[in-house]
């Protein structure tokens, strides 16, 4: 027999992480065909990202998996999830301010969804539903 259901943010949380992951997924192995494909039919083709294709390929897959495995533990109640959930919040949120510092209107909205996800993250029963037994 299963225990309490996970908090229904967290359980969104964890299945938007799924997507995202997804994409990330989709994304790297797109960089990698996409550079190695490139790379092979036309070698001088004067393309900037083509040497970094296979490092960007790479690290949007390390992403996707950090991302699926986040959501996993999200939902198995691991606390090591709930830290990588906000260490990923972290990173969007150096995302957003750097768009607001360029006076990107979208970098605003995210600093909101930022603040909101962490505001949520850090509520007594949220951190106490990954701190029970």
């Amino acid at each position: 027999m299963r225990g309490p259901k996970a908090p229904m943010g967290v359980t969104i949380l964890a299945y938007l992480g799924f997507v995202v992951a997804l994409a990330f997924g989709l994304l790297g192995v797109v960089a990698l065909a996409v550079s190695g494909a490139s790379q092979a039919i036309a070698p001088a083709l004067p393309v900037p990202f083509l040497p970094a294709g296979p490092l960007l390929g790479a690290a949007l897959l390390a992403f996707a998996a950090l991302l699926a495995a986040t959501g996993w533990g999200l939902l198995r109640k691991r606390p090591w999830a709930w830290v990588a959930a906000l260490f990923l919040v972290a990173v969007s949120a150096a995302g957003d301010i750097a768009r607001v510092a360029r006076r990107d209107a979208g970098g605003v909205a995210g600093v909101l969804v930022v603040a909101i996800l962490v505001w949520y993250l850090l509520r007594p029963e949220v951190r106490a539903w990954f701190s029970g037994p």
